[in-house]
């Protein structure tokens, strides 16, 4: 795209800018928001308090005029922008409006702040003369109108609405997103470093503390919880509506405040996202169920749209450039974006697009990285769509069908604050915003905070000394100019989205394909193109580590990843370059290892490993004996635990806690026994008897069998979500030396079916008989042997290594357990006393301090600790602040 062009197009969305609000100053101020189609305004809605729709964001206080106002520095013009200031001295938040408190946080608080800065700051080239503060007075009002949806939590986690004149309403709801109480920290810190005061940060960082500490143990947060107690009452995890921005806020909160907590809390997040959310090949982002990793919905929502942007921001251009481009796939046939799209009916399943900016400020983010003019042209066609099909005679309306194109009479404030902004900026390369050595970061509605070294100086947690360790995630370069980057994918990938969405090649991207020197004509089917991975000349091998679900488990240290556990993960090999006679682990279950980095296993997370000829996994035949009728399920023992020898008789009346007395039971209904002390749901003496319980729920395997085992249970059997099964190991936070198994009683894994037969049957006659076989699952066999390759491990002198047919993965370890050198990852800051739960920490205190004397060196400080062990639980005593360890994460 020539410059001629570009600037053109720039002007076209600044004369789009003017037309909305202008329109909004003639038709609707000062009311909140321009009914574009009536040519009126709108304000909240007195007459139906529950018309969250509309009251949620609409309170009374001129809110397109607010939002606007950084709006006019991006476009340069600074007599608007003075005119636009001088109107907001009449707004006074003193009203009688229950709003939300993310929506108002947002729009309102984020954008008085960012004005104030550019107001009173000449150094931006924006002063306003005379201006006195007066933005952020009003910005303090408004914190302080909303402090009190905090403090009336018992969690910490705010209320989702207040009124701004008499605070948290006695019949509020409870329910509240994660993205609605985690997204409040940049706002909050940037008024705290602005007026001196920190209750505004510490609110917000309390929330979003409050939400990551009720995560899973799959490192995934659901999308609404109670405020009153922290449980999840919708539990499906993803990265759009209800969730999106509160990732965007942990690592913006990095950035602009230099806070290392929130980077390791975002890089554990993104972590669980590549190996949970993402699809294989980047292009989808699925939402899933936070305990299990279970798929949950098969659509994906136009919110999400906004991930590739801060997958930029992060460094991770690879997955940034797949992920944007099937919304580009989506824009393309409905030249808009549908609030959801189902990926399995190909098909919108909302259908109205609100004017939305996500996929605008990830091209625009796209274009800033890597500088490809493809970015410029898509910039290009969504600028003509809005014209097209969305401007009226005043303002832009959304559309109430992306399929219809029928429009509906509404201009939502971020039209202006966000949408038209990033689509401005995209086009004008020459803006402040866009300069080399400019340092702004964008809040999640758009507005602009300058990060500065005062920023980032007072109030973030910075740990002492933190060693930073290199990222889950790949840095890409960003590619060099050419003709041939024009496009950024290759022709087999732009096939696969376009099927994913339900598009057929066109004539348009027949004769691009050409123009650029490629061609779509491809004996490649879609089968094919759903088993490619990333495109490489070397030889790629891939190992599958036990054929089962994956439960890997990942802790970065010094110089790379420590395996905890690797069940199921599978391993990309490659050659060694400069060793023939080498392999050199390239990823595992989608997580590269970087270059001069290694992966460490100690022996008991590799001890399932199949040698050549021998079987996968011992297995246990389960009979339930009833009414005469004998059941046989397949069965995988725990790791941990006791053993029962071969062919011993282990037989017991069989005891399900469910999570209610309701009927008929479900497989659903089996507790987890997550939620222990409560009491299961089951009035027979569970005394002496084998528990069957549920995978997942929050805890891990070793907590279910110590609870079990603190119930009366002499064995445990757990149901699996699927019907593949593996081998039930500790947990991250759960290792075990020789001689320290902290569980008393075996455990078993069995499939979702057989438990589903199970609870069908009159459980009180059960009884269970549990005879031990080895199998081989046709493992060992010659076509086996052919597929898998062998997977040994090979020692030399103290080193152990992975070895695959004969050869060593070079970057591979076994080590002993203690022998992994230093922990960077894990650290928790801990001061006075702090409760422990018994099951869960006993063992695990002791591994920490068993030959250290009660001592804990931390970063070379060394903390004396005294650990009180009563019936009830565990009481801690120490001064200073200190790291116990990866064991003890869960603990503290």
């Amino acid at each position: 795209m020539n410059d001629h062009k570009r600037l053109y197009l720039r002007d076209k969305t600044s004369e789009m800018f003017y037309h909305a609000f202008d329109s909004y100053m003639t038709y609707a101020y000062p009311l909140d928001e321009l009914n574009p189609v009536n040519c009126s305004g709108r304000g909240p809605d007195r007459n139906d308090p529950n018309n969250w729709n509309i009251n949620d964001v609409l309170g009374g206080f001129s809110l397109t005029l607010i939002d606007s106002l950084d709006m006019f520095p991006i476009i340069g013009d600074v007599k608007g922008f003075h005119e636009a200031i001088t109107l907001t001295e009449k707004i006074s938040f003193d009203l009688d409006s229950r709003v939300q408190v993310f929506e108002v946080t947002i729009r309102v608080l984020g954008s008085l702040l960012s004005a104030h800065i550019l107001a009173s700051d000449e150094s931006y080239g924006f002063a306003m003369p005379g201006y006195k503060g007066h933005l952020l007075t009003l910005a303090r009002e408004l914190a302080d109108r909303l402090l009190p949806a905090f403090w009336a939590s018992p969690t910490g986690i705010p209320y989702p609405r207040i009124n701004l004149r008499y605070g948290v309403l006695p019949w509020e709801t409870n329910d509240t997103c994660t993205a609605g109480a985690g997204t409040l920290l940049l706002e909050f810190g940037m008024l705290s470093r602005l007026t001196g005061d920190e209750q505004y940060e510490r609110a917000a960082r309390k929330a979003l503390l409050a939400l990551w500490d009720r995560r899973s143990y799959l490192n995934l947060v659901g999308n609404t919880l109670s405020i009153y107690d922290g449980t999840w009452h919708h539990s499906m995890s993803g990265i759009g509506a209800g969730i999106d921005s509160f990732f965007e806020y942990l690592f913006k909160a990095y950035i602009l405040f230099g806070d290392d907590q929130m980077f390791d809390i975002f890089d554990v997040s993104y972590k669980a996202i590549l190996l949970h959310l993402r699809d294989t090949h980047g292009y989808i982002y699925k939402n899933v169920n936070m305990h299990t990793g279970d798929l949950a919905t098969t659509w994906v929502d136009s919110l999400a749209a906004f991930f590739p942007g801060l997958q930029v921001l992060i460094g991770d251009i690879d997955n940034a450039v797949r992920h944007h481009w099937l919304y580009y796939t989506i824009w393309k046939k409905y030249r808009a974006i549908p609030e959801r799209f189902d990926f399995n009916a190909k098909t919108p399943s909302i259908k109205h697009y609100p004017l939305r900016p996500e996929f605008i400020e990830s091209t625009y983010m796209l274009y800033q990285a890597t500088k490809n003019p493809i970015y410029l042209e898509i910039g290009e066609q969504v600028l003509y769509d809005l014209e097209k099909y969305s401007r009226t005679r005043c303002g832009f309306a959304g559309l109430d069908s992306v399929e219809k194109k029928t429009i509906v009479d509404r201009m939502e404030s971020f039209f202006l604050s966000e949408t038209l902004k990033y689509l401005y900026l995209l086009f004008d390369t020459d803006n402040f915003i866009n300069k080399p050595d400019s340092n702004w970061i964008f809040t999640t509605e758009g507005h602009i905070f300058p990060v500065t070294r005062q920023s980032s100086l007072k109030y973030a947690k910075k740990p002492t000394n933190s060693p930073k360790f290199c990222p889950v995630f790949p840095r890409a370069n960003p590619p060099t100019s050419g003709r041939q980057l024009d496009f950024p994918l290759p022709i087999e990938h732009v096939q696969a989205v376009s099927y994913i969405v339900g598009n057929v090649p066109d004539r348009a991207t027949e004769e691009r394909f050409a123009y650029y020197g490629l061609s779509s004509n491809t004996s490649t089917t879609v089968e094919e193109l759903h088993q490619c991975q990333h495109e490489s000349n070397e030889e790629i091998f891939e190992i599958k580590l036990e054929n089962s679900h994956a439960s890997l488990d990942l802790l970065p240290i010094k110089d790379g990843y420590y395996a905890l556990s690797v069940g199921g993960a599978t391993m990309k090999l490659k050659n060694n370059p400069l060793n023939n006679n080498e392999y050199i682990l390239q990823e595992i279950d989608g997580f590269r290892i970087g270059e001069g980095k290694r992966l460490k296993m100690n022996e008991a997370a590799v001890r399932f490993l199949r040698p050549p000829n021998q079987p996968i996994s011992k297995s246990h035949s389960v009979l339930f004996q009833t009414l005469g009728e004998t059941l046989e399920f397949r069965s995988v023992p725990a790791i941990f635990g006791p053993k029962i020898p071969p062919s011993t008789p282990f037989s017991s009346e069989l005891y399900i806690p469910y999570t209610s007395h309701t009927n008929p039971k479900t497989f659903h209904s089996i507790s987890t026994l997550c939620t222990y002390p409560s009491t299961p749901q089951n009035d027979e003496d569970p005394s002496n008897k084998i528990f069957l319980v549920r995978r997942g729920g929050g805890c891990s395997f070793i907590e279910k069998t110590l609870i079990a085992e603190k119930l009366g249970a002499i064995g445990l059997l757990v149901a699996s979500d699927s019907e593949s099964l593996f081998t039930m190991s500790p947990g991250h936070e759960e290792f075990i030396q020789d001689g320290d198994d902290p569980t008393g009683i075996p455990a078993w894994l069995i499939t979702k079916s057989a438990a589903e037969k199970i609870i069908k049957q009159p459980f009180y006659i059960f009884k269970l008989v549990m005879s031990i076989s080895l199998r081989t699952d046709g493992a060992g066999g010659d076509d086996e042997t052919k597929r898998m390759g062998h997977v040994t491990m090979k020692s030399e002198e103290s080193d152990m290594w992975l070895q695959y047919n004969g050869k060593p993965v070079s970057n591979v370890l076994i080590v002993e357990q203690s022998d992994i050198g230093e922990v960077t990852w894990w650290r928790k800051e801990f001061r006075g006393k702090r409760r422990l739960d018994f099951g869960q920490t006993l063992w695990c205190l002791r591994f920490c301090l068993g030959e250290r004397g009660g001592e804990v060196k931390s970063d070379g400080v060394v903390t004396e600790l005294g650990v009180v062990v009563s019936g009830n639980g565990i009481s801690v005593e120490a001064s200073g602040v200190f790291g116990l360890g990866i064991c003890c994460r869960g603990a503290f």
